[in-house]
């Protein structure tokens, strides 16, 4: 029996230890909740990860924004483009407003 080592369709891009981040305020939810959106970029590749905070720590609504969060990096680091999650709407927490803070 042989084993065949699995290869990726895209290639994964090398991103540095440090990166520049812009963090901005953004309304979540229908509570007029106001969370911190954080997003990492890199020259040349594009926003390579994304953070949100909002609520206080252990409650429902901040982790379902750090789980979304987690996931949208997770499909940046798998090759999506960042442009393939504006407009993401889940459960009240909408990345609509990212505007200028995600560029594809």
């Amino acid at each position: 029996m042989s084993v065949v080592p699995k290869t990726s369709a895209l290639p994964r891009p090398v991103i540095p230890r440090q990166v520049s981040s812009t963090t901005r305020e953004v309304p979540v939810g229908h509570e007029g909740d106001i969370g911190t959106l954080t997003v990492s970029t890199v020259p040349g590749i594009g926003v390579v990860a994304v953070d949100m905070r909002v609520a206080t720590h252990g409650s429902t609504l901040a982790a379902l924004a750090e789980a979304t969060a987690a996931a949208v990096t997770l499909g940046l680091h798998a090759g999506a483009p960042a442009g393939a999650f504006r407009g993401l709407d889940f459960a009240g927490l909408s990345l609509a407003t990212l505007g200028a803070g995600i560029k594809a």
